[in-house]
């Protein structure tokens, strides 16, 4: 069974943000390797957590961890420069939120909102 799940994170509260990604850690526990798909898609205030530095090492940490699982982060940005990317490599910068999770919905994927 294929496992693809979007996590969509429109707030900055780091605390449901963490649970959601202990969450996920277990997931990838309990299930084969390459029968997951995971997506973490940052919009609205959920941006805050990368653009005014509300985010914690430790999470930042995780999420570079859940990356090399190939765990996305994607995250809709203003172009304005106050985000410094090196500081997340794990992170994908798009375009628009909402033609993400039109794609991820066709694909088939599980919305879950956080």
């Amino acid at each position: 069974m294929l496992y693809q799940i979007a996590l969509h994170v429109k707030s900055c509260d780091t605390y449901r943000l963490g649970i959601a990604i202990e969450q996920v850690e277990r997931l990838y526990q309990k299930v084969s390797k390459g029968s997951i798909s995971v997506i973490f898609l940052f919009t609205f205030e959920g941006i805050d957590l990368f653009y005014k530095h509300k985010i914690s090492e430790d999470l930042i940490r995780k999420m570079e961890d859940l990356s090399t699982y190939g765990v996305k982060f994607k995250l809709v940005l203003p172009g304005d420069g106050k985000v410094k990317f090196d500081e997340y490599p794990f992170l994908d910068v798009i375009d628009a939120g909402l033609i993400e999770l039109v794609k991820l919905y066709r694909a088939g994927y599980l919305y879950i909102s956080i």
